[in-house]
This record gives C-alpha cells, sequence and structure tokens, in this order.
C-alpha cells in the first residue's frame, strides 16, 4: 500500500534545476534568511530615557565635588546603561529577486549534481503515516504542491524527514537537507519560482 500512495517518478531533471551557481551567491542568500529571522527583544534604556534626572543634582563649582549634570548618568546607580542590547531598527538586509530565484535553483542543482533530487509522484488518499514511511526510509526533505498540502502532515510524523510548501521553500531547507524529493504537483510552482 505504501506504493500504491507515493511512488518513485522517473523523470529528466528539468534545465532550471541544472544551472549551477556561485557558492557566494548561497553564502549570501543563507546569511541574508538568518539575518531576517532574527528577532531582537533584549532592550536596555539609555540616561534621556531613565525616569528622572532633569535637575542638575548641585551646582558646577563651589561644591568641591565633581561636576554632574543628571543624577541618571551611566556612572550613577539607576542611571542610564552604556553599550547595552537595543531594539533599534536595523538596515534590512535586501536579496534581489533574480539573485533569490538563482540561489534556489543553484541548490536544488548541487542536490541534482549529487545525485540526491528526486521526484515522487502522490497517488490516492493518504489516511496514515504508515503508509508513506517505507518510502521515506532516509532524513530528507519533501517539497510538496499545492494540490497534495495534507501529505506535509504524514511526512512530519517521520523522524528526521521535513515537509514544506512549494510556496515557502528556501535556500536554507534545501541546503540543510540531506536528500530532496519533489512532488509532481510542485514542478509548476517551482517552474515559476526558478525561472526569470
Amino acid at each position: 500500500m505504501a506504493k500504491e500512495a507515493v511512488t518513485e517518478v522517473k523523470m529528466k531533471t528539468p534545465e532550471y534545476l541544472t544551472k549551477e551557481v556561485s557558492p557566494a551567491l548561497l553564502a549570501q542568500a543563507v546569511y541574508t534568511l538568518h539575518k531576517r529571522a532574527r528577532v531582537r527583544t533584549a532592550h536596555t534604556k539609555v540616561r534621556k530615557e531613565v525616569r528622572g534626572g532633569g535637575r542638575k543634582p548641585w551646582k558646577q563649582k563651589g561644591t568641591g565635588r565633581a561636576r554632574h549634570a543628571s543624577i541618571r548618568s551611566p556612572i550613577w546607580v539607576g542611571g542610564g546603561v552604556v553599550f547595552g542590547p537595543r531594539v533599534r531598527k536595523e538596515r534590512v538586509l535586501e536579496l534581489p529577486s533574480r539573485m533569490a530565484k538563482a540561489a534556489l535553483c543553484g541548490a536544488l542543482a548541487w542536490h541534482a549534481s549529487a545525485k540526491t533530487l528526486g521526484f515522487v509522484k502522490v497517488s490516492g488518499e493518504i489516511a496514515k503515516t504508515k503508509e508513506v514511511a517505507k518510502f521515506f526510509d532516509e532524513p530528507g526533505l519533501l517539497v510538496v504542491g499545492e494540490a497534495n498540502a495534507k501529505m506535509a502532515r504524514f511526512v512530519r510524523n517521520l523522524p528526521r524527514m521535513a515537509a514544506v510548501g512549494v510556496d515557502q521553500l528556501t535556500v536554507v531547507d534545501v541546503l540543510t537537507s540531506k536528500r530532496v524529493w519533489i512532488d509532481e504537483s510542485a514542478l509548476s510552482t517551482l517552474e515559476r519560482r526558478c525561472k526569470k
């Protein structure tokens, strides 16, 4: 029954999945995605943001003590924090669409050249995870089309297996997987994403 649920399709690798790209482009794409995913939550207040400290603690001269302008100076207890973590609006790294498409195709082409890229066809209604467990006997990633979106739920139950929709597929997903299977129904969308 597992063979009827999922079968491997012997087909020639599409031309858009055979164009190799430079490793520098792949590294740039991965770096950009990681930077965009980072969420900065730690935030400390500087001296102008700490409540109080509007009045000068004592006059500038004549007291014999050091001059101070605010009790919220960083050297005072209860003052602002110097060089602490800040939730600042960082410059969002951009990756042009042509470079993103080329990086995604290049990552898939790397799998194709290493012969770790395969194509599958899902036939019939899948009721249980064990129906697909025998086919996916090694760790990897399954790229599913919109027509077989339910397939992702069964594959995610398998150990060391991941499933992602073709619209959400990223370079990081492809490069961190030992093997990639592409659903036959996802090829049209993948072609649209990869071609310029």
